[in-house]
């Protein structure tokens, strides 16, 4: 008597390798557009982020990209590729003396997050001395373009800022950098090692 199971097993595992195939091509979609490789490494180098949590309970979550010369310099190569721009005509602002940081502060409720100033303490560490900042802008409305080069922004409830510091520069380089926040939802630092 033959096996009548084994044609169905093939069967069934063809189907099942033919149906992958679609959800690998489904799955690399976020590969295959928007942010270039290069773009993705160094925004992945650059951004951490923190939870504040209250016992069980997360009260907030704060990711932030420290806008180092590094990544500045590919966030700009980045935007020349995508609007296929000479790099010239697009520009930095003067990064001399600032310490800049994309900030998105996302909350399981959008009442927590209503303010377009965030409702926290933020400040720097420089040489052990607390830098509040110089510009705290609320970054709206949220564009295709910065959510293709930002994509932790399309989470939640949360509110998208660029925070810049005055900072001095020193003879020796920076072996990190530390972000703080404190407020009513609790305390977190984010630590960039250089």
């Amino acid at each position: 008597m033959k096996n009548k199971t084994l044609p169905i097993a093939t069967l069934a595992l063809l189907l099942l390798l033919a149906g992958c195939q679609g959800v690998t091509k489904y799955l690399r979609l976020p590969l295959d557009s928007g942010a270039s490789r290069e773009y993705r490494v160094a925004f992945d180098k650059w951004t951490k982020s923190v939870s504040i949590h209250s016992g069980f309970t997360t009260n907030a979550v704060i990711y932030a990209t420290y806008n180092s010369k590094e990544f500045a310099d590919v966030l700009v190569a980045e935007q020349s590729r995508m609007y296929g721009l000479p790099v010239a005509n697009l520009s930095q602002n003067d990064r001399e003396g600032v310490a800049e940081f994309f900030v998105y502060i996302v909350t399981p409720s959008a009442k927590t997050n209503e303010s377009r100033k965030p409702n926290w303490r933020i400040y720097i560490l420089d040489n052990e001395r607390e830098i509040t900042p110089k510009t705290v802008k609320w970054i709206h409305p949220l564009t295709t373009e910065m959510k293709e080069l930002y994509p932790y922004t399309q989470n939640g409830f949360g509110y998208f800022y660029s925070i810049i510091f005055p900072v001095t520069e020193g003879k020796e380089p920076k072996k990190s950098q530390k972000l703080i926040f404190g407020g009513p939802l609790g305390r977190g630092e984010i630590i960039w090692k250089m």
